[in-house]
């Protein structure tokens, strides 16, 4: 999920992203989410998913500020592996790295 807005409460993303998966498995419709999101009320919610996985790309300013812009997370052409892949795994993730034109190291 890509999550955008112009400031974010605690764990509003994990929230998001819980609730969502409670519709993506079957457990509520499609609908909840509007209803959810308009209602306003965090008690209705799904329950707030692990932190795994949810990455913060990075932030947006108005041009009125005059920041330079930071290179987007999702530009990056480098990838770290963790330790844990070794071998035959790592020969795969360098394979499928490289297939797609970015370089990794471990």
């Amino acid at each position: 999920i890509d999550v955008t807005a112009n400031g974010f409460l605690y764990h509003m993303v994990r929230n998001i992203a819980g609730s969502l998966m409670d519709v993506g498995l079957g457990e509520r419709p499609v609908g909840w989410i509007r209803d959810l999101l308009q209602g306003r009320d965090r008690t209705r919610a799904g329950v707030t998913a692990p932190p795994g996985g949810l990455y913060f790309l990075g932030a947006r300013y108005p041009e009125a500020f005059g920041l330079p812009e930071a290179p987007s997370a999702l530009a990056c052409q480098q990838w770290v592996l963790p330790q844990r892949f070794d071998g035959d795994a790592a020969a795969s993730m360098a394979r499928l790295i490289s297939s797609v034109g970015t370089s990794f190291r471990t």
